[in-house]
């Protein structure tokens, strides 16, 4: 009978020796489980951290360059997600120091271990969507870098042919305009009133590069001249005309001029406001900034074309923008007959 006793004792200390083991085997799994998952939660924020400051550089070369709604726009969005990761890096810091005490003492820890899976699953889910929008981010500033990098296309296409045009006008002086040149043996586009009843007229180009010039052309009721360098060069750098039928209101344009005292192409941007028929002629209105100077200077689209001449004097309004321009296909019969091409 005591034998007997004993075998049963002896076997019941063997399975509860085999259970205690099995239990604390599966607690140091699930130890290792929750060390192998924060530290790959903190390789995630980590690396979601260095994107977040990549971003925060590129967005900061954007706005040196440009200040508009979208780009401060993106430092609000890279700032909540500065927030949100502090956040999750704290809790992270957290669950790390609670494994530790854990790891002192397993036994009888499986309901607190339990508790950490369900934070770090809760936290993986967090990471994942903070890369999403880290995603986001890339893709919304790749947009604007690329925006960024069409517009300096577009001044590097137009500036060379843009030119600042100075008329003397007996008994009043000199006035100031701006023009473009349309073919290379150096005929440029103008307005009318930039050379109205001037006797002499000189071209300036922002390399230093002057010229005379005489009228070949001009409309004085539609505003537009042409008029060609006294020289026999055959290699200026010329503007390619767009269509102003394919333009669309709320279409992004830049202005291109010589405003005031300006020496060099001033380019200012802005849209195209709307489109109206006044004074029996077709107008584009734009709310780039036009001023005194501009006149006779391109309006040209994302992709450097010439869609409009610029125009203040005779259409001066004088409001901020709202300012006015010739759509280049209302010109163009007008512009090739000038040139004889």
């Amino acid at each position: 009978m005591r034998k007997w006793l004993l075998y049963v004792l002896t076997g019941v200390i063997a399975i509860a020796t085999a259970v205690n083991t099995c239990l604390i085997f599966q607690g140091i799994n699930a130890d290792n489980d929750m060390d192998i998952r924060i530290g790959n939660l903190e390789k995630s924020v980590i690396s979601i951290e260095q994107d977040i400051s990549a971003l925060q550089d590129d967005v900061v070369k954007l706005g040196q360059e440009s200040v508009d709604d979208e780009i401060a726009a993106l430092f609000s969005s890279l700032s909540e997600l500065s927030n949100t990761l502090s956040a999750q890096q704290t809790t992270l810091a957290g669950l790390a120091d609670q494994l530790g005490k854990f790891q002192e003492n397993l036994e009888g820890n499986n309901s607190a271990i339990a508790s950490i899976q369900d934070e770090v699953r809760s936290l993986e889910t967090g990471v994942t969507e903070l890369q999403s929008q880290v995603i986001g981010l890339h893709e919304n500033i790749a947009l604007l870098q690329a925006h960024d990098q069409a517009l300096k296309a577009a001044v590097e296409k137009v500036k060379p042919s843009v030119v600042m045009i100075q008329t003397l006008i007996p008994d009043v002086g000199y006035a100031s305009g701006t023009g473009f040149v349309v073919d290379t043996r150096g005929y440029i586009v103008t307005n009318y009133h930039v050379i109205e009843d001037g006797t002499d007229i000189t071209v300036f180009f922002n390399t230093g590069n002057s010229y005379g010039a005489y009228v070949v052309e001009a409309d004085p009721q539609r505003d537009i001249a042409v008029i060609k360098l006294n020289t026999a060069n055959t290699n200026f750098p010329i503007v390619i005309l767009g269509s102003s039928s394919d333009s669309k209101i709320g279409e992004e344009v830049l202005a291109v001029g010589y405003p005031f005292i300006a020496e060099w192409p001033v380019f200012t941007r802005g849209i195209i406001s709307g489109k109206a028929r006044i004074f029996g002629f077709d107008w584009l209105q734009l709310d780039a900034a036009v001023n005194h100077g501009n006149s006779g200077g391109p309006l040209i689209n994302i992709e450097g074309e010439v869609i409009g001449i610029n125009t203040l004097g005779w259409v001066d309004y004088d409001i901020e923008g709202f300012s006015m321009a010739i759509p280049i296909d209302e010109v163009k019969q007008f512009i090739q007959n000038a040139v004889g091409g």
